[in-house]
């Protein structure tokens, strides 16, 4: 090769590698992922930690996924069923069963969930919670059975029921589909409100009542222990319905109704005395 030809040549390559520095130093920089693995890992923990899903120094705590508690329902009648019903629709509970305390007989399944006796709970209360489906305002001593037996009581509130945030339901309450409690109500211990019924505000109903569907009782009222208030009744505001009292359905109260006494009618009217409830 002549002199001039591989000057010509090293000239050629010379331009070339400087083409290829330039090149190479004028390509952008390769940008960073955006989350390093490391990086995703402390995101995800600040989101979770922000979702109460950790405590602490990152200790991670159960979510709520819990499984549903298993319910027992005390009683084998038809109102029975219909608590069974109501509690299928509340996530948190997963109905088991249910109890017979008066015939032994009855031990057939039912719904196709088996019926257990009375004697049964003392087992069964290590990890199940009860209610107490008799609408008789005399179910204090099925109630009292379980509970000498080791059960626990639940509160059950249908979903579609509103019980206002500064209100109370005691143990084993049951307020069903469409009921409302109104602010700074109290409700006792194994209290039951059927459909539809409405308490007004800062209204006492005390342990072991019943107002039965489309029930109405009006603010600042008290209901005494163990009295039932039929379907569709309705008790003015600022009244009280005395221990073991029985209103009538459709009633209207105008006035205090006495302890142990039923009233029918609009206006409601005393018509029997010495009751005990229903």
């Amino acid at each position: 090769m002549s002199g001039f030809a591989r000057r010509a040549s090293t000239r050629a390559s010379t331009t070339a590698r400087t083409t290829r520095t330039s090149s190479s130093r004028s390509r952008p920089p390769r940008r960073r992922a955006l989350l390093e693995p490391s990086d995703l890992t402390a995101a995800l923990r600040r989101a979770h930690r922000r979702a109460g899903g950790l405590r602490g120094r990152g200790r991670p705590r159960r979510l709520v996924t819990e499984a549903p508690q298993p319910l027992l329902v005390l009683g084998t009648r038809t109102l029975a069923e219909e608590v069974a019903d109501l509690a299928a629709d509340v996530p948190a509970f997963r109905v088991a069963g249910f109890v017979e305390n008066l015939d032994r007989g009855c031990r057939e399944p039912l719904r196709g969930l088996p019926v257990h006796w009375i004697d049964d709970v003392r087992e069964l209360a290590r990890n199940h919670v009860g209610v107490c489906a008799l609408a008789t305002t005399k179910r204090r001593r099925f109630v009292e059975q379980a509970a000498a037996l080791g059960l626990r009581f639940a509160v059950l509130v249908h979903p579609t029921a509103h019980v206002s945030g500064t209100a109370r339901v005691g143990e084993g309450g049951i307020v069903g589909a469409g009921a409302v409690v109104g602010a700074h109500s109290a409700l006792g211990r194994h209290v039951l409100l059927n459909r539809g019924v409405l308490v007004g505000h800062h209204t006492e109903i005390a342990d072991y009542v019943t107002l039965q569907p489309g029930a109405n009782v009006a603010g600042a009222c008290r209901v005494g222990e163990g009295a039932y208030v039929g379907m569709g009744a309705i008790v003015l505001d600022h009244l009280a319905i005395g221990e073991g009292a029985v209103v009538g359905a459709g009633a209207v109260v105008t006035k205090d109704v006495p302890p142990h006494v039923q009233v029918v009618g609009v206006p409601a009217r005393i018509v029997k005395e010495g009751v005990d409830g229903r």
